[in-house]
């Protein structure tokens, strides 16, 4: 009985051990399996570069029913135009594989010297300029260091990917560059005969030399007593051979002479309105000293000054008619106008003892001011003053004045008008006595029309007129 049993105890275990690999077998072949691969758990591409989306094999089934593939479904993105770490995650059913990728800038940034900037004056420090560009970061220049070691610029940038560039750039050491000589005054600079040349001066400005002032030489070949054309040269030298030159014309003219005035002659009528005034004075000083007569067109708008219509007239100079008050109420009717006529009229003749003859209206015989008291009242007087004795003068050189407190716009607007019509033989100016810019002008107009075979008159009886059109 116990070998019964124990001979039967042996086929069992086998048994058992049999059908638990059956079970064993059939559990595994049997079983459905899932598998996700992956080439390469991590990846890196540059950024800006094209990133391809390859997936994984996804396979499900098992040795017995065979394999198929299977579609996994993807977690994530990779964005290739941004630096970082980006997971993929890869799922099926309920496996699931992550993936690494890493986008990277590995370039390095450019840095770009400006070759010019590297130019320095001896013993100077360049004044450099530069840009630097990355790849990923765009214009980096604010990110720039550098130092200057034994004459080199050592420049270096770094960008947000940690790639840095570094360059060394030699500095130029040289000064090619002429001082700059700058006049001061006139040029040309205009002498009466006999009247001392004094320099009105000058500033040099060198890129590399602070002051060299005292290293300039001035020569000049004036002769200030004859009529002519003349040079004062400038030269100076700077610390590094450049040499600059510069030039100042000087125009020795005579005073001027008084001659008959003929229809050929190219001839400048300078007439002041509104006076006289503070800067009168001023005026004729001027004008005595060209030895140049002027035609002045009075008022009473400043009595305190009326005794210089007498200076004036006594210094050769014509007296003539412009309104006693300045007020544009005298166009009301002609009774308000040859009233205010006549009150200057008798004024002239109270200061000069003489009747003038000669009138400007107050705007001009074209002002359109008038029409505002008297629709057509310039019409009238314009014929009027004329079957009266009187002869009025408008003008063809506005000096602009009026609109301007600058001497030398005034200076260009007369000067310039006689440059573009220089054929031109009348030429009336008009300005004002009672503005000091004006006044300031003169000078430069008479020297202009001295050196420019111009003749000077004052207006009379027998000269020539200039009309306006009649607009009122």
């Amino acid at each position: 009985m116990k070998e019964f049993i124990n001979k039967n105890s042996k086929k069992i275990k086998y048994m058992v051990l049999i059908l638990a690999f059956v079970t064993t077998f059939i559990i595994t072949f049997t079983k459905n399996y899932i598998t996700l691969t992956l080439n390469n758990p991590k990846y890196e591409i540059e950024v800006f570069s094209n990133y391809e989306e390859k997936g994984v094999v996804c396979k499900e089934g098992n040795p017995i029913k065979g394999y198929h593939y299977c579609q996994a479904k993807i977690i994530g993105e990779v964005n290739p135009n941004k630096v970082g770490i980006y997971d993929i995650t890869y799922q099926y059913k309920n496996k699931n594989i992550k993936k690494t990728v890493m986008v990277k800038d590995n370039i390095n940034p450019e840095i770009i010297v400006d070759e010019k900037s590297l130019i320095t004056c001896p013993n100077d420090k360049p004044n450099l300029e530069y840009t630097a560009n990355d790849n990923y970061d765009g214009i980096i220049t604010d990110k720039v260091t550098y130092d200057i070691i034994n004459d080199q610029v050592i420049l270096s940038v770094t960008d947000s990917s940690n790639n840095k560039t570094t360059i060394n750039k030699n500095i130029i050491y040289q000064d090619i560059e002429s001082p700059n000589i700058i006049l001061n005054g006139d040029n040309p600079m205009y002498l009466l005969e006999n009247e001392t040349y004094k320099e009105p001066g000058y500033t040099i400005k060198d890129n590399c030399d602070n002051n060299i002032q005292n290293k300039i030489k001035i020569t000049n070949n004036i002769d200030n007593k004859k009529e002519g054309k003349y040079q004062v040269i400038y030269t100076v030298t700077d610390n590094n051979n450049n040499t600059s030159t510069k030039k100042r014309e000087v125009i020795v003219i005579k005073k001027y002479t008084s001659v008959t005035i003929t229809p050929e002659d190219k001839t400048i009528y300078l007439t002041f309105d509104d006076g006289p005034g503070q800067y009168t004075e001023k005026l004729l000083n001027i004008l005595k000293k060209y030895n140049v007569k002027a035609t002045f067109f009075v008022t009473n708008q400043f009595p305190k000054y009326k005794n210089l219509i007498k200076k004036a007239d006594s210094e050769g100079h014509t007296v003539a008619l412009h309104t006693y008050t300045h007020q544009w109420s005298i166009y009301k009717n002609q009774n308000t106008y040859f009233d205010d006529l006549n009150k200057i009229s008798k004024l002239v003749k109270e200061q000069t003892g003489k009747d003038s003859r000669l009138i400007r209206f107050p705007g001009g015989s074209g002002n359109t001011v008038s029409y505002r008291y008297n629709k057509g009242i310039m019409t009238k007087l314009t014929s009027e003053v004329e079957k009266r004795g009187y002869k009025y003068f408008d003008w063809n050189i506005d000096s602009g004045d009026t609109n301007t407190k600058n001497t030398n716009i005034v200076i260009n607007n007369v000067i310039n008008s006689l440059k573009n019509n220089k054929n031109r033989k009348v030429n009336i100016v008009l300005m004002h006595d009672i503005k000091s810019h004006s006044v300031n002008a003169v000078s430069k107009i008479i020297e202009y029309g001295l050196a420019n075979d111009y003749k000077f008159a004052k207006l009379e009886e027998t000269s020539p007129t200039i009309k306006g059109t009649i607009r009122n």
